[in-house]
């Protein structure tokens, strides 16, 4: 069943803002989500981790998003979103439009793990590079819808 998730975020052109920032369609490395430095031999050529046998040490050091319990923080509901998070029109003091997007759109190197009543984490399906799963996140703006307010109340 397809689930609506809900974030406050700056937009831009008429589509949520990408950035490494709370406001914007991203996350924080090693706030949002947990990033660890690792051999490029401990992944494969699409970036995701190998199994430990697997490993080689050889390569630069990557920038590695670690699927953990750590992603891009949205809500299940307009009324679960923190005050600072949710625009004026909507009861809050957040200065940025909301969005919504459908759970259908959250797929490939992307997972939405429900880690509380009202909170969902959209964090990388696997440990893969930060580059790969920001790219992941950034694929979805269009798919973010923004939120109006009817005037009607919610």
């Amino acid at each position: 069943m397809a689930r609506l998730y809900y974030r406050g975020m700056a937009a831009t052109n008429g589509k949520p803002k990408i950035g490494r920032s709370a406001r914007l369609l991203g996350v924080r490395p090693g706030l949002d989500i947990d990033v660890s430095h690792m051999l490029q031999g401990w992944l494969d050529a699409q970036g995701y981790l190998y199994l430990e046998a697997e490993r080689n040490d050889s390569g630069v050091e990557v920038e590695v998003a670690i699927r953990h319990t750590k992603g891009m923080s949205t809500s299940l509901s307009i009324e679960g979103l923190p005050p600072f998070r949710k625009p004026k029109a909507f009861g809050g003091t957040g200065r940025d439009p909301l969005w919504q997007i459908d759970s259908k759109h959250i797929n490939g190197d992307l997972e939405a793990i429900q880690d509380s009543a009202t909170h969902v984490s959209i964090m990388p399906r696997v440990t893969m590079l930060l580059e790969r799963y920001e790219e992941a996140l950034a694929k979805t703006q269009n798919y973010w819808q923004k939120v109006i307010d009817d005037g009607v109340g919610i």
